[in-house]
This record gives C-alpha cells, sequence and structure tokens, in this order.
C-alpha cells in the first residue's frame, strides 16, 4: 500500500515530469502551473482550478459553496462526540475515529437486504478516498476484512451487486490514481469476508501524451497517447461460457489523441478510435 510520503514523493517528480517540453527547435520549455497540473492529471480545467484554489487562497471549491481547509477538521472534532444511536451514524463515528485528520465527505449505501453497509471516506473529491464495508447484526456492525483492496488513491465509483443467478452479493469498484488511470476490482462477499474475484486495467482519462517512433506514420503527428472515451470501460454481467451463472464484461471505447507538435498547448481530436472488450468468467 502506498504512504502519503511515496504520494508526495512520487506525485513531485511527475508534475515535474510533467511541466517540461520541447519547442520545435527540440530546445526545453516549462510550462506553466495550471497546464502542468492538468497534464499532471486527471486533465481537467475544474481540477486545477481546484488546485489553484488551495495553493493560493487556502481554499477548496465546491458546488454548494467553499470549504476551508481548517473547517473539515472542525467538522470531524464536532461529529467525533455524536452518539451511536443508529446503524447510520454508528458508522460515520467510526469513520471519524478512525480518520482523525479529516473527512471532507462520507456517502454510505446498503445492500437490498439492509444486512451490508458500504462506507465511502472522502478526504479529497477524487484524490484521496477509501471504502469500507459492515455487516449490519444486533444494531451493530462488524466491518469485514478486504482481500487485496484497491491501491488507488480515490474510488471513482463502487456499488453492490446482487446477482441472482450466482446467489452472492458482490462489491464492483473502479479506482482511480492522481495520474488519471485505474483499476475495475470485483469482490464476492462470503463467510463475513470481502474475497477478491478480479483486478484489471479499466479506467483512464489521462493519455499520457509521448512521444514513439511509429506515430506519426500511424496519426500524422509524433506525440499521442490514448484514454477510453468515457474515462472508464463500462461493466455488464451476463453468461459467457453457458453454465447459466453470469460473468463480467467491460466494454468501451479507447481514444488516440495526439498533440500537434508545432504547439505544446493544443491538443487535436481524436486519431483513432478502438473499440475495447474484456471478458471474464466468474
Amino acid at each position: 500500500m502506498e504512504s502519503v510520503k511515496d504520494s508526495v514523493f512520487w506525485g513531485v517528480r511527475w508534475l515535474y515530469h510533467k511541466a517540461q517540453g520541447t519547442t520545435t527547435e527540440n530546445k526545453r520549455l516549462w510550462r506553466d502551473w495550471k497546464e502542468a497540473v492538468i497534464k499532471y492529471g486527471p486533465p481537467k480545467k475544474e481540477y486545477a482550478d481546484s488546485v489553484w484554489a488551495i495553493y493560493k487562497n487556502g481554499v477548496k471549491p465546491e458546488k454548494s459553496g467553499v470549504i476551508k481547509l481548517w473547517s473539515v477538521i472542525l467538522f470531524c472534532l464536532l461529529f467525533s462526540g455524536v452518539a451511536p444511536q443508529s446503524i447510520q451514524s454508528a458508522a460515520l463515528n467510526s469513520v471519524m475515529l478512525d480518520n482523525p485528520t479529516g473527512v471532507e465527505n462520507v456517502k454510505i449505501a446498503y445492500t437490498s437486504d439492509r444486512e451490508y453497509l458500504l462506507v465511502e471516506i472522502s478526504q479529497r473529491e477524487d484524490w484521496w478516498e477509501d471504502l469500507s464495508v459492515g455487516k449490519i447484526k444486533d444494531g451493530n456492525i462488524k466491518w469485514l476484512n478486504i482481500s487485496n483492496p484497491p491501491v488507488e488513491q480515490a474510488i471513482l465509483s463502487a456499488k453492490f451487486m446482487n446477482l441472482n443467478d450466482v446467489g452472492a452479493t458482490f462489491l464492483e469498484v473502479y479506482g482511480l490514481t492522481h495520474a488519471g488511470h485505474g483499476f475495475f476490482h470485483l469482490y464476492e462477499i462470503k463467510n463475513d469476508s470481502l474475497n477478491f474475484l478480479l483486478e484489471t486495467e479499466a479506467v483512464d482519462f489521462n493519455p499520457d501524451i509521448r512521444w514513439a517512433p511509429d506515430n506519426y506514420k500511424k496519426y500524422g503527428q509524433r506525440n499521442c497517447g490514448e484514454i477510453y472515451s468515457n474515462g472508464t470501460l463500462a461493466s455488464r454481467y451476463q453468461d459467457i461460457n453457458g453454465d447459466g451463472k453470469s460473468d463480467v464484461i467491460l466494454s468501451g471505447v479507447q481514444a488516440i489523441i495526439c498533440e500537434a507538435d508545432d504547439s505544446h498547448e493544443a491538443i487535436d481530436e481524436p486519431k483513432a478510435l478502438i473499440p475495447v472488450e474484456k471478458k471474464f468468467v466468474l
């Protein structure tokens, strides 16, 4: 599992790399802060503006207003004293005690029979996030062990899956790294544990534009990369091998994105769209 120290170290190295570029005369140039942050990933203007606001003003813009960094910590201190009068408050109280440095948001979801609950903990949306799954019994929560938990820094999405033909409850997770990539993770709840079933690359928001010798011949430009058109491969569940039980199919479109050779700022439209499909028998 990556530590905070490791993340900061490698994050700074990656930002340093993304801040550099070359001119048409093959000389080094340095991109400005916001452009480097966008290339760092995820490549979204909103993300760069959010980072800039934190750096300059100590605040994080939100849809509902502005969150000051110290207010998140104050919220946690106040909430940590709430008595667990319900399953939801018990879950929230546990989260706050385990994350004393601050929590920005907490999402709670349940299985259809309300036997299990999923808690997504966000210290910073799409940047520092974690999840826990608990079993509800007699008004108490037993937190389940997760074998091979997601290693990405953020949780793009997570949900329970009840596949009737399999007769089991699954947890589907899409993870997201700071660089805009990630994996699809699938677990089965069995014997009060989240048992690992599948992990495969399925998230790509960042084209990682790079030079390759055959790019020009293929796409007409030298610096290219790839993303998934919607950021992820979508999941669906159907029987693949004829055993009457659902399996996993991940599908989507990979777009080849190229950067104009005469400008380090311009990103062209996709040069190629490649269908992608992955099949896994459960």
